[in-house]
């Protein structure tokens, strides 16, 4: 994918914005690369944030709040500043991935007292708003209307059972199942579950002739 191969550009790329259209699933995407394997080898840690249930100063406190609990800050303080502080010395040593979904509004990612990092840190966000993207001056934005071959394939694959669908009487059905899904995440999410169990190429066959 795009946006994995932009996580690997190393420090001149920090901020990733990605704009996406209604029904593309934007959430799916985000889930992928949270649990992607990949992701999981190129960083420390990953943070995952639905910006959209907090507003302007509390989607940053709520991302505050999410980074403070997974590094187990927040038995040791309450105190917002002294929480800041401890967030920002504990992640310069630390290659952290933020993943921010649905971004409705443009936020200030120096008020999470993380984005001076200069360890290869990333910070990726989706939005159905373009605007949002220029306003918080990201280093690489892109418009996803469609999944590309490959990307929907590895998409497909996460989602399913990888070992199964390698086998050479379910392979081919796979490919075209995913085809089928037409590149959007939403469908792939929906679809490839339904066959994580089904072993018998005949279940997957009998879809693709409905």
């Amino acid at each position: 994918m795009k946006i994995l191969n932009w996580q690997r550009n190393g420090y001149e790329v920090k901020g990733i914005g990605i704009h996406v259209i209604p029904g593309i699933g934007k959430t799916t995407i985000m889930s992928n690369l949270n649990g992607h394997d990949q992701v999981a080898k190129m960083f420390d840690i990953v943070f995952w944030l639905k910006v959209s249930e907090g507003k302007g100063n509390n989607s940053i406190k709520k991302l505050r709040a999410v980074i403070a609990r997974r590094l187990d800050l927040t038995k040791k303080t309450r105190n917002p500043d002294e929480v800041a502080q401890s967030i920002s010395a504990v992640l310069e040593r630390m290659r952290y991935l933020i993943l921010l979904d649905d971004v409705k509004e443009t936020l200030e990612l120096r008020e999470i007292e993380i984005s001076g990092s200069n360890n290869d840190s990333k910070i990726v966000l989706a939005t159905r708003n373009r605007l949002i993207c220029s306003g918080m001056k990201l280093d690489k934005e892109t418009k996803l209307e469609h999944l590309t071959t490959d990307e929907a394939w590895v998409i497909f694959q996460d989602v399913e059972n990888k070992d199964l669908i390698q086998g050479p009487k379910i392979l081919p059905t796979a490919h075209k199942l995913c085809e089928e899904c037409y590149g959007l995440p939403l469908l792939i999410a929906k679809v490839a579950p339904t066959f994580k169990l089904k072993s018998d190429p005949i279940l997957w066959e009998g879809v693709l002739d409905n």
